[in-house]
């Protein structure tokens, strides 16, 4: 019983190493189509003028990390 309860969090960790290997993948803005960013940047955008409203002033997006940079005043 110990033997298989050893190897079954033995497993569980390794898996959670993997998964999160390969899940940090980063991409570069020059992956995308212009369609797409497009699309990421209008997503963006939408969600830095609904938290921030007139108070924002420049939104980027950073595609490697894959995540929205609201400015604000």
């Amino acid at each position: 019983m110990k033997t298989f309860l050893t190897a079954l969090t033995l497993s569980m960790v390794f898996g959670m190493l993997i998964s999160t290997a390969a899940n940090s993948k980063s991409y570069k803005r020059s992956q995308f189509t212009k369609e797409q960013q497009a699309k990421f940047f209008k997503q963006a955008l939408d969600a830095c003028r609904k938290q921030y409203g007139d108070r924002l002033h420049h939104v980027q997006v950073d595609y490697a990390k894959g995540k929205t940079i609201c400015y604000i005043y």
